[in-house]
């Protein structure tokens, strides 16, 4: 996938939300920082369980990913 198409999926999936590209960044940003706060503005749900695994919730369903920022932002491209 070219960085333009990552960056239209990103700017399409934060538009369903009502946020903008800059907003899901910076979610994202935080996220590989283990700050999953600003997630939740987008719908999805992180618990962290040993350092190790997160659950995130979206829509109903649960995922289990490694605590990695290359994990969590493939998650969320894949939405």
């Amino acid at each position: 996938m070219t960085t333009i198409a990552i960056l239209q999926k990103l700017a399409a999936f934060a538009a369903t939300q009502g946020k903008s590209l800059d907003q899901l960044t910076t979610a994202l940003l935080d996220a590989g920082r283990g700050s999953f706060e600003r997630l939740k503005e987008f719908g999805i749900r992180v618990h962290l369980v040993n350092d190790e695994v997160v659950h995130v919730w979206h829509r109903g369903t649960t995922h289990h990913l490694a605590n990695t920022q290359d994990v969590v932002n493939a998650f969320i491209l894949g939405l």
